[in-house]
């Protein structure tokens, strides 16, 4: 390797980790955003009022509610629960 591949080498490393900071720090930001409905009991805060809701009743400082039948395996949320039992099980299930 004579001396301008070795530049060569170190421009690339160097772009790609500028890049690779760049898109992280972007990555890590969005998911940081403070959206406008706030949990009073651990500071989460959600775009929708439902989905604050939704949180506030299934998940903040209650135990798991849907439990599979088949491993009891606990969930939060019924949709979890409903994915888990069709990929880990493979059967549809019905919840009402």
């Amino acid at each position: 390797m004579n001396a301008v591949d070795a530049d060569v080498d170190d421009l690339v490393l160097d772009s790609w980790l500028s890049l690779s900071l760049f898109t992280y720090a972007d990555y890590f930001s969005a998911f940081s955003t403070i959206y406008q409905h706030v949990c009073c009991k651990c500071t989460k805060s959600y775009k929708y009022k439902w989905n604050l809701l939704r949180h506030l009743k299934y998940e903040c400082g209650v135990a798991p509610q849907f439990i599979c039948k088949l491993c009891h395996k606990a969930f939060t949320q019924k949709s979890s629960l409903k994915s888990h039992v069709a990929y880990v099980h493979g059967y549809q299930l019905t919840i009402k």
